[in-house]
């Protein structure tokens, strides 16, 4: 898994609107069917994603997410996640709820870890169903 997460690294857009020929994506904008050259990071700006707020989510999810997001094989031909899934699958649920388990599931020891590493971000934040 590239960075470590179950999804993409790609980041997220904030952008300007109003402007003709700007089409505004998820993940990148296009001006005049070209990618924008002058976009920046904003450093101490953070966007929650819950990608994978729960075992049921994550579930109910994968079928999508691996023909057509996230979870599709890579283009490269490297083995990556969607490799990986099927050969969970495979196995069963069992498989993938250890995966889950272990990447996406806000246990103990795993925040323990994040935070010794200065990689925990926290904020209050509604429930998700």
């Amino acid at each position: 898994m590239r960075g470590g997460y179950i999804s993409h690294l790609e980041g997220k857009n904030f952008a300007r609107t109003g402007f003709k020929a700007l089409r505004v994506g998820i993940h990148s904008c296009l001006f005049q069917q070209k990618a924008i050259a002058n976009r920046t990071r904003h450093p101490g700006v953070w966007l929650g994603h819950a990608h994978a707020p729960s075992w049921e989510s994550f579930a109910r999810h994968l079928a999508f997410r691996k023909t057509k997001g996230s979870y599709r094989p890579q283009k490269s031909g490297n083995i990556g996640l969607a490799q990986v899934l099927d050969m969970l699958e495979a196995e069963g649920e069992s498989g993938l709820k250890a995966l889950f388990t272990e990447v996406c599931l806000a246990r103990p020891d795993l925040l323990a870890t994040l935070a010794e590493h200065n990689m925990l971000v926290t904020r209050e934040m509604p429930s998700i169903p």
